[in-house]
């Protein structure tokens, strides 16, 4: 499941940032929408805007967008049982991603 997340991440930070790079809409509520689309993390994401984060910054030529997404963790305490710290409630993914602009 998580490497579903990963990819999942990916292909939706790329969406948004050619999105934004043609002008076509805001790169946040279409990153946003994707991931959601996709139903990661089993169906369980939080409220809106605690789950998926985008960033985005651009100069003349270039826009660059971050996601970052907590896939929710099916067994936290699962690493406890070797001897290790739990992994918390959530896996943070991250991805970014730089475009050039085609249109301005």
């Amino acid at each position: 499941m998580l490497i579903y997340a990963n990819i999942v991440v990916i292909d939706a930070t790329r969406d948004g940032a050619r999105h934004e790079a043609l002008n076509l809409q805001s790169v946040t509520g279409s990153t946003t929408d994707q991931v959601v689309r996709q139903s990661i993390g089993f169906a369980r994401l939080p409220s809106a805007g605690t789950a998926v984060t985008v960033t985005t910054s651009s100069d003349a030529n270039y826009v660059t967008v971050k996601t970052r997404y907590l896939q929710p963790v099916v067994i936290p305490r699962l690493p406890e049982l070797f001897g290790a710290a739990p992994y918390g409630n959530a896996f943070p993914i991250e991805y970014t991603t730089t475009f050039k602009k085609e249109r301005t």
